[in-house]
């Protein structure tokens, strides 16, 4: 299973859509991991008030909209 990451914040319903989009639509196929940026000094600093970002196999998911074809070309 292909692993996601989303980068987010407590209270981020931008990211929650966005965690619920994806186990919606790929529920087999992806391994998503929340992970909250005001927890790391260095996510915070990097990410800031970027939220949510998608990160799949270290590349970076284009979100507005979400990139159906680029998250589907990355699963293994």
């Amino acid at each position: 299973m292909t692993q996601a990451i989303i980068y987010s914040r407590q209270d981020c319903h931008l990211c929650e859509k966005l965690e619920d989009e994806l186990r919606s639509v790929y529920k087999d196929l992806l391994n998503i991991l929340m992970v909250d940026i005001d927890e790391d000094i260095n996510l915070k600093k990097l990410y800031g008030l970027e939220i949510p970002v998608l990160m799949i196999n270290n590349e970076r998911i284009t979100l507005h909209p979400v990139d159906h074809d680029q998250i589907k070309s990355l699963i293994r």
